[in-house]
């Protein structure tokens, strides 16, 4: 449950932000919202990461496909730990975020801007937090969910 659960949260969570920038800020447009620090910029990603093998829409499409209903498929089957299927649902619900934007626009909707670094999304940072997350939990969990440090 905690997976479907998180999975729907990020989803939704997601699809609202980009659909408040739709909104309020026109496509090109910057506005500030911590002062010096970060911006909303609504700009469109037809690539990956870093805008990266642009217009490559349906290999991102399938490749969303396949992590979205593996990810499913093991929650369902395997009945991992709890704080790994939090894990898995948050990168299930980025994943499935960035694959409606790609499917209903052919692009994916970024606005979070730091000047620094490429803009990017809700999903994006659930998927990225949710690799950490679970680089971390085999590190320093076991499969039965107890730490491995004795």
């Amino acid at each position: 449950m905690r997976f479907w659960l998180c999975m729907a949260a990020v989803l939704l969570l997601d699809q609202w932000s980009k659909w408040m920038v739709a909104v309020k800020i026109a496509p090109g447009q910057s506005v500030e919202v911590w002062p010096g620090v970060m911006w909303f910029t609504h700009v469109f990603n037809r690539g990956a990461a870093f805008s990266i093998m642009q217009g490559q829409t349906i290999y991102f499409m399938a490749a969303a496909v396949v992590v979205v209903v593996a990810l499913m498929a093991y929650n369902l089957f395997a009945k991992p730990q709890p704080l790994l299927q939090l894990i898995t649902g948050m990168m299930a619900g980025g994943a499935a975020g960035n694959l409606l934007d790609r499917y209903r626009q052919g692009h994916v909707v970024d606005f979070i801007d730091f000047r620094f670094w490429p803009v990017f999304n809700v999903a994006d940072i659930a998927i990225v937090m949710g690799g950490i997350l679970l680089v971390a939990y085999f590190i320093w969990w076991d499969k039965d969910g107890q730490s491995n440090e004795r």
